[in-house]
């Protein structure tokens, strides 16, 4: 059973706008643990988010056997969307989904859909390779 967690209490505009979001999140213990922020219109990606820095600040709440454990121990990903404007004009959105293959499909797939609110969106990519290397993406488990 899949548990979502909000962490960000503030009003979620984008839903009565359809205005997607983006940003990261963890599969941590068949919890879906996201930090969505509302994308700018203006196409420019506008989340600083990152895993490394978020987790100081998380890291005690996800304990295994007692420890600490590193920000990418767990399953994770982002979500990067970019506002596609024509003449001045937002035309539509394209969003990327980055994320671990372990939990690459349909239901975790429907639940980042609708945190991020990409029902609206032209999803361009959804894998593995992104970020720094090609593995970046990729939990404990899925390196072994």
């Amino acid at each position: 059973m899949v548990r979502r967690i909000k962490t960000d209490k503030k009003l979620r505009l984008h839903e009565a706008y359809n205005v997607p979001c983006e940003g990261i999140f963890w599969f941590i213990k068949e919890e879906f643990v996201a930090y969505p922020e509302q994308v700018d219109s203006m196409g420019i990606w506008s989340t600083t988010l990152e895993h490394i820095k978020l987790w100081e600040h998380i890291k005690d709440n996800y304990l295994v056997n007692g420890e600490i454990v590193n920000y990418d121990y767990f399953p994770r990903g982002r979500v990067v969307v970019n506002a596609i404007v024509k003449d001045g004009i937002l035309s539509h959105y394209e969003a990327y989904i980055y994320i671990d293959k372990c939990i690459n499909n349909d239901d975790t797939l429907d639940i980042i859909k609708q945190e991020f609110n990409l029902f609206n969106c032209d999803i361009k990519y959804i894998g593995s390779e992104g970020g720094i290397t090609l593995d970046h993406y990729t939990c404990h488990n899925c390196r072994k």
